[in-house]
């Protein structure tokens, strides 16, 4: 026997959608049952965002159910809540292309920053997502993916407060705020519009370890 939400006899209009690969941008489509789908461009495989996988960590029969489970359906979804995120953010941003490159390339910096900074990966990359998006939006994306309250709270803390740091800020925050700086110099280093000093300047403003060490792997890329 099915469980209802799996049967396609039950389906309704939307059970077959689109969304888009947030590493590429490339249109995927998804059967409401698909647990995931392989970008045939970039070669990720893309959680359905769709998906409830509540059930998948208490009931016993969820591998029949839904098939082969991903990682990370079975350790509590983090990664289909950060995709959910990656997806709502440019959705909000709309047609600013150039801060949604900028969320994409901070959560992209963020990666190393929470596993080389020690920190915690899902508030320093949801963080980093948001960092472009106002405090308000930001909390509305993460009520809409079913982010767990227990990181709301810290995450939007460090988005509202992220060009105001304290003296002492936690580790988290200071990760957020370099991968936002980092995606900042990316974009310089691969501009031809790049102000002289302007590098220096946004290197200047880094605080954790591993932040300049990318940053200086960036900068000698650019002068080889």
């Amino acid at each position: 026997m099915k469980c209802p939400g799996q049967d396609s006899r039950y389906w309704k209009p939307g059970a077959i959608f689109e969304e888009c690969c947030p590493h590429c941008g490339t249109m995927l489509e998804f059967f409401k049952d698909d647990v995931s789908r392989l970008c045939r461009k970039c070669g990720n495989r893309i959680v359905n965002p769709h998906m409830d996988f509540g059930c998948a960590a208490y009931c016993r029969h969820a591998a029949k159910c839904l098939g082969s489970l991903p990682p990370e359906a079975v350790s509590g979804s983090y990664e289909l809540i950060k995709q959910r995120i990656a997806i709502a953010v440019k959705k909000a941003l709309g047609k600013d292309f150039k801060s949604i490159g900028r969320s994409a390339r901070a959560a992209a910096h963020a990666e190393r920053l929470a596993r080389e900074e020690k920190g915690d990966p899902a508030v320093i990359t949801a963080a980093s997502h948001l960092i472009y998006i106002d405090a308000e939006t930001a909390g509305e994306i993460l009520d809409h993916v079913g982010a767990p309250e227990g990181i709301t709270d810290e995450i939007l803390t460090i988005v509202k407060r992220r060009k105001h740091p304290a003296e002492n800020e936690s580790t988290n925050f200071k990760a957020v705020s370099d991968a936002g700086v980092l995606s900042q110099i990316e974009a310089a280093v691969n501009s031809d519009k790049t102000e002289s000093g302007e590098i220096d300047r946004l290197s200047s403003r880094l605080v954790t370890i591993t932040g300049k060490k990318i940053a200086e792997e960036m900068t000698t890329k650019l002068n080889k």
